[in-house]
């Protein structure tokens, strides 16, 4: 009888140890299985420094129906004049006259580290000129067509905007300018300096400016804050 219950004893035991490993092993499995996210900027075509879109919504002022830009149209024409509105002094802050019918665009995707919305630009030309207004003080938006900020900051820009804004140009071939994926793929593999850095030839001073604002995120910021101030 007490041979019985030392047996018992003893098989009882090592089930019970058994169901633990078990329930260990189990929990352990649970907590190493990997979890995956969906990459934010998947899709979008970037400019440099964190800067990635993922297209654009064109309002015209004057009942002409309303279009979009894809991701890489959309990167061509931030690339346009993003350069000449940090860089191109005071001299270029013009209003267009108040006649000029007025283009809202709004711009989907990441503007620097973790800055996922939509910002709103306006656009506008006549007499020769091209004129872009990018409000600074407006919170980024979720989503487009929302109550879009007053078009200020007006400055002179580019010719190359209109083209852009029609999707008829090219985006330039310098650092950082490649699909999300491809420049994960490439810093992933080489590091920081996988990124292309291929220039693009031939382009006028304006658009080497436009790239080359893509290189300092710190410059950007602080040049934003100057401005904002002003």
């Amino acid at each position: 009888m007490r041979t019985r219950l030392r047996v018992g004893l003893v098989l009882s035991g090592v089930l019970l140890v058994g169901l633990a490993s078990g329930w260990s092993v189990a929990a352990q499995a649970a907590d190493e299985t990997p979890t995956t996210t969906a990459d934010p900027l998947a899709g979008m075509v970037g400019i440099g420094d964190q800067l990635y879109f993922s297209g654009a919504i064109i309002t015209p002022s004057d009942g002409s129906a309303v279009r979009s830009l894809s991701a890489r149209q959309a990167a061509v024409f931030v690339q346009s004049w993003i350069g000449t509105a940090f860089f191109g002094g005071s001299d270029i802050a013009v209003a267009p006259p108040p006649d000029l019918p007025v283009t809202r665009v709004d711009i989907s995707g990441q503007w620097g580290p973790g800055n996922l919305g939509v910002n709103t630009v306006y656009y506008a030309t006549g007499a020769g000129q091209v004129y872009v207004a990018w409000p600074q003080n407006q919170p980024l938006a979720a989503a487009p067509g929302g109550p879009p900020p007053p078009p200020e900051n007006w400055f002179v820009a580019p010719a190359r905007v209109t083209d852009a804004l029609e999707g008829k140009a090219d985006l330039l071939e310098t650092a950082g300018t490649q699909t999300a994926d491809d420049y994960l793929t490439a810093t992933t593999e080489a590091g920081p300096q996988g990124a292309n850095t291929e220039s693009g030839e031939g382009a006028d001073g304006a658009v080497r400016v436009a790239a080359a604002v893509a290189a300092s995120g710190v410059l950007i910021a602080l040049v934003w804050r100057r401005r904002r101030s002003q």
